[in-house]
């Protein structure tokens, strides 16, 4: 999740359509402005597809005991159980994302009390699904903000959003500037900013997680622009200063937005491993009874743009499986960000609900 006060992007998956009055991003997506009132005392913040599409992995909030643990879930497509992932309390874990092989995760580690000085702030950390073992690969956590992770297509490093860190006396933190995209290494423990990129003189902000193709570099969505190559494209089309581009990280170092999306509001991009089929968030119909604009889920494919659903909804957060065969966001009717967990599938164009917030309620009532 990525928060500008307590935060919690190389491959395939990502998010963001519009960018929130006060920039609360979870993982991207266009969320509708938060009603009053208390939060649901179960509420999923996240969620990746596995590679096949077969498997969910998901992050929820759970305040049922009235303190919010951060916690993560496994959802089965096909037999639809759950199984929950077991992690060490002091620890808030974030936006999962399955390794390409399925049997490991990647997250973002947070921890401010009783951590040692390895483990404390921001970090991406990997559990092994088998043995339960996990470990944090990133080092100095106080310095940076590192959010949003995704493997790359290879699953040999993990892409990330990072920034600066600022702290203050009380635990809080925030980004000390923009966020851009990094990468760590698994084997040598290395870290590699990514963006901002030094061929270009753009500022950008990424919005989203970064997802990485087999041919076609990084993608991710990025505010533009601010000033350089984005800002004339800008004045050309004559989008606001703030419109939300398809960024694309080629594999030759430079950025530049993804063909076929250079008018689009695209956000939350994820994409198949070959980057055939580009999944997105868009808005598909105007506001409805005064509660904010429909968005639906959107493909970028050899024919064109291509709506996918009607639900006309408030959603945010794509993945797809390395084929292109499924696809997974996130959508909510109402005001309050209670996010469910949808799949469509390509082929038959059926589009299911697979996972609800009251549905993930009951089965931890029953496990308790």
């Amino acid at each position: 999740m990525i928060g500008l006060l307590f935060g919690t992007m190389r491959r395939r998956r990502s998010g963001v359509v519009c960018l929130a009055a006060a920039l609360v991003l979870t993982l991207g997506g266009c969320k509708p402005p938060r009603d009053d009132g208390p939060p649901p005392d179960i509420r999923i913040t996240s969620a990746s597809l596995s590679a096949t599409g077969s498997a969910v992995v998901f992050a929820f909030d759970d305040r049922r005991a009235g303190v919010n643990r951060a916690r993560l879930g496994l959802f089965d497509v096909a037999s639809r159980s759950i199984r929950l992932v077991e992690q060490p309390e002091k620890f808030r874990w974030r936006s999962p994302v399955f390794a390409p092989a399925g049997r490991k995760l990647a997250f973002t580690s947070y921890c401010f009390h009783d951590c040692t000085p390895e483990e404390f702030g921001y970090h991406i950390g990997i559990l092994d699904l088998d043995t339960g073992a996990w470990q944090i690969v990133t080092s100095y956590g106080r310095d940076t903000m590192r959010l949003s992770p995704n493997f790359e297509t290879d699953g040999k490093s993990i892409l990330f959003v990072s920034a600066r860190a600022e702290w203050n006396r009380e635990g809080g933190s925030r980004p000390a500037g923009f966020f851009g995209v990094s990468a760590v290494t698994l084997e040598t423990r290395q870290e590699e900013q990514l963006l901002p990129n030094v061929t270009e003189t753009t500022t950008f902000q990424s919005l989203g997680r970064p997802t990485s193709t087999t041919g076609d570099g990084i993608l991710f969505t990025c505010l533009a622009p601010f000033q350089g190559t984005f800002d004339d494209m800008a004045d050309r089309m004559k989008l606001p200063n703030t419109h939300d581009f398809a960024c694309r990280l080629r594999p030759d170092g430079s950025l530049g937005i993804v063909p076929g999306l250079e008018r689009q509001n695209a956000g939350s991009l994820s994409a198949s491993a070959d980057g055939r089929r580009i999944a997105f968030i868009a808005q598909s119909s105007p506001s409805k009874r005064g509660r904010g604009f429909g968005y639906d889920l959107f493909f970028l494919e050899a024919g064109g743009i291509r709506q996918a659903t009607q639900l006309e909804t408030h959603a945010y957060l794509t993945d797809i499986s390395d084929d292109g065969a499924v696809a997974l966001f996130l959508a909510d009717d109402t005001r309050e960000r209670n996010w469910s967990v949808w799949l469509h599938r390509v082929g038959s164009g059926e589009t299911r609900e697979i996972l609800t917030p009251d549905a993930l309620r009951a089965f931890l009532g029953a496990a308790d």
